[in-house]
């Protein structure tokens, strides 16, 4: 399986000396919904822990796992950006 980017990827012919079959390509979305063979659905309970994040906070995130992976949303709550468990404190 190959995946490729519309934009630019085919735009600019960057594969156009491949020797793939275009007639056999198939689209990963379909109404609007990965197919499922790529992306499952989520399960009834993965919903109901689900929750809506801001294109901010998604922006925020990706910053912050530059500096530190493994790091969630939790930790854009906290000023530190450290998560709750690892926050030690001296007062």
């Amino acid at each position: 399986m190959v995946l490729i980017c519309r934009e630019p990827c085919l735009v600019n012919q960057a594969f156009k000396d491949s020797a793939w079959d275009i007639e056999r390509w198939e689209p990963l979305i379909s109404n609007r919904q990965f197919l499922p063979w790529l992306v499952r659905e989520p399960q009834e309970d993965d919903l109901k822990k689900s929750r809506m994040i801001t294109m901010g906070k998604i922006n925020q995130l990706e910053e912050m796992w530059k500096k530190n992976p493994d790091a969630t949303l939790k930790d854009l709550d906290n000023p530190e950006g450290l998560n709750e468990e690892s926050d030690v404190r001296s007062v």
